[in-house]
Parts: C-alpha cells; sequence; structure tokens
C-alpha cells in the first residue's frame, strides 16, 4: 500500500518532468489518547507540515492505536499500513539493540528536557542506530522523554516490605531490574493496556509520568501515586517515518518535516512538565492519594540505580554483542550533562524555546537530500 498519497493530475501530467512536488496525503499512528501532551504534539507536526509544505502535504492523524498498535508499528510502517507512527524501540530488543543501549539507560534520568535532547543527539549521531533503523525500515525523527516515572494504580507502598509481591508494569529493561530487585513482579504490557491492567487487577501499578492522568486517562482508574521517581522515559519515535514513504518525499518536502518534527516533540515533552503540576490538582479533587516513601525506601531505590548503569551494560553485551559498550554509555552520560547544562535556563513549559534548541543544536544540521535514504 502505497502512502495514501493524491497524485493530482496537474502535477502528474506537467510536474513530473519539470521535479514539482506531487500532493500526498500522510496517515500519522498515535497510541496515545486524543486528548494531552502527546496529542497536542501530533496535531502541531499535522498543521505544519501541511503548513510548511504550502499544502502539498496533507497529514492525517489517527489516535488512540486504531490504525496500529505498538506492536504492529514495526512492520506496519514500511509495508504502507501507516505512515507515520509511535515506534517502541524497547518493544524490540533484537531489532534495535544500539538504540535500547541508552533507552534502558533513563532510570538515571529526573529531567525530561534533558533526557529528550541527549538522546536526539546521540541517536543522530550514531551511524549503527541509524542502520538498524533503516535495516526495519524507519527514519528516526526524533524521542521524547517523559516527567519522572511513579508507580500509579490502586496499591500504595512506603517501604521496602510494600513493594514484594506487588505487580508492576515497566517501561525499560532496567525498570523491570529495578523491581525484581525489591522482590516486585515485572509485567511487561504496552502502557496502552495499563487502563485495562489496572482495572481488572492484572497489575497493581504502571510505572507511568503523571502526564499519562490525561494521555492514557490513568485518572480514572488510579486510587494512588507513589511518589518515588524510577528514572523517565525516553524509548520512543512518535514522528518514526516509513523509509519507502520518506524516500518518496521531494528534498523540500522532506526539508519541511525535518523543521516541523522536532518542535512537535517538543510540544508534547513541555506538555508533560505543564501536566504534571495538573495532574496533581487533579490527584487532590478526586481523592487520589500522593503517597510519599519512607526514608528508607528512597535511599534504597537511588542506591540501586546508581548500579544499574552497569548492570545494563553487562545486560547488552551479554545478550546483543555489542561493541564498544562502554565508550557508547559514556558518550551517552557526558551528552545528559551537556543538555542540563543547555536547557538549565530556558522556559521549561515553552515549545518554542525548546523547539529552537533541538533544531539549532541538532536538526539545522542535517542534510534532507541524504538523510534517511
Amino acid at each position: 500500500m502505497k502512502l495514501g498519497r493524491i497524485l493530482a493530475s496537474a502535477a502528474l501530467t506537467a510536474g513530473l518532468a519539470a521535479g514539482t512536488a506531487n500532493a500526498m496525503e500522510l496517515k500519522v499512528s498515535s497510541i496515545l489518547a486524543p486528548q494531552g501532551a502527546g496529542a497536542e504534539g501530533y496535531n502541531y507536526f499535522a498543521e505544519n507540515v501541511e503548513k510548511e509544505t504550502n499544502g502539498e502535504v496533507t497529514v492525517q492523524v489517527l489516535h488512540g492505536g486504531v490504525l496500529l498498535t505498538p506492536l504492529q508499528m514495526l512492520s506496519g510502517l514500511p509495508d504502507g499500513v501507516g505512515d507515520v507512527g509511535f515506534l517502541l524501540p524497547p518493544y524490540f530488543p533484537a531489532e534495535f539493540p544500539e538504540f535500547n543501549l541508552v533507552a534502558n539507560m533513563a532510570i538515571v534520568g529526573d529531567d525530561a528536557l534533558a533526557m529528550t535532547g541527549a538522546i536526539h543527539e546521540y541517536i543522530t549521531s550514531c551511524e549503527p542506530c541509524l542502520t538498524e533503523h533503516a535495516r526495519h525500515g524507519h527514519v528516526y525523527l526524533g524521542s521524547y522523554s517523559a516527567t519522572a516515572y511513579y508507580g500509579q494504580g490502586r496499591k500504595a507502598y512506603r517501604t521496602v516490605d510494600d513493594l514484594k509481591g506487588t505487580k508492576i508494569r515497566t517501561a525499560t529493561a532496567a525498570q523491570g531490574r529495578w523491581a525484581e530487585h525489591f522482590g516486585a513482579v515485572r509485567v511487561a504490557i504496552s502502557g496502552t493496556e495499563a487502563f485495562e491492567a489496572i482495572s481488572t487487577g492484572t497489575i497493581d501499578v504502571t510505572l507511568a509520568a503523571l502526564a499519562e492522568f490525561f494521555n492514557l486517562n490513568l485518572a480514572e482508574v488510579n486510587t494512588h501515586v507513589n511518589m518515588l521517581p524510577v528514572g523517565v522515559f525516553n524509548g520512543n519515535s512518535p514522528f518514526s517515518f516509513g523509509a519507502p514513504q520518506w524516500s518518496e518525499l521531494t528534498d523540500s518536502q522532506r526539508a519541511a518535516v525535518l523543521r516541523v518534527a522536532p518542535y512537535g516533540v517538543a510540544t508534547i515533552v513541555t506538555g508533560y512538565v505543564r501536566d504534571e503540576d495538573r495532574a496533581k490538582e487533579v490527584a487532590k479533587e478526586r481523592g487520589i492519594e500522593l503517597v510519599e516513601p519512607s526514608a528508607e525506601l528512597k535511599a534504597a531505590s537511588d542506591a540501586y540505580i546508581a548500579t544499574d548503569v552497569k548492570l545494563g551494560l553487562e545486560e547488552a553485551e551479554r545478550t546483543t554483542g555489542i561493541d564498544d559498550g562502554q565508550a557508547k554509555v559514556d558518550r551517552y552520560l557526558a551528552l545528559i550533562e551537556k543538555w542540563k547544562k543547555l536547557t538549565a535556563n530556558i522556559d521549561r513549559t515553552s515549545p518554542q524555546a525548546f523547539g529552537d534548541l533541538l533544531w539549532n543544536e541538532i536538526w539545522s544540521k542535517i542534510d534532507p537530500k541524504s538523510y534517511g535514504l
């Protein structure tokens, strides 16, 4: 199935020989709800791709996974079921070992903007990362980091003993190791399944950002939020582009998409920052308890997290045979520190300010005539 493109007859007869652009429609598959920060980012992307291409490229966004589920996204985009979509490389560890080496280090993060900038810069300058995307028919257009992940659901845990036996949906291998270290049960389901899993008791809590009150409707099912942070999550590619469709865009159309995508990402990230405070207000209104951890649990969690980078690297080397792992880990940790400094003095709720930073530092330097081709 081709892109869902609409070839105007005038362009077909007069434009092809002259190299002028074809009109086309992109189907964008979001796995997130049609409201909240995620939806705002997708809507920004749709509106501004159309604007930047002067209407040559139109965009239809389908929210809520109605077009492709997370597990269908890997093949669904290059096969043309959709054209752009929310790819989650951690769901495909064998296909994306290079990407997942750093995505699984998100447990060390606590700053959404810095973790977003760091993974953008790392992946776009990591040839093996881009190669594995290309191998599976995808073009990388950025990742976003959520704010801190907390255990949300229908069980409170204040102490180390409370965590034992707790059924926790985790987002990354590192979070899974954290759960098992404390005697909890690691449950591997997608974030979009968390609402139903909490409702039915399949899990006790899901590790998720507070913005998922709105993106995944967790405000409707939660009774407790355990305010013990367990890193962030940035192992995603919300605007992953099917490689066959990307190659059929003109140079100017690819340039337009490259201009828009970082601001779409920035819209999502800064929305997560905004919605963290909003979620706390909603929790208060609905009687959802914000459970503070004991000093003992907080100290034990922090101590474990400090050891997990080494454990994650050892696991990656053992299971994927990744080369030069320590050097890659060190480079990524340095980029996190770099982006903490770059984002220290900007308005953390301004998509324009953060989008400008992503554009100037990274995406303005990428050539639309060759990237992803």
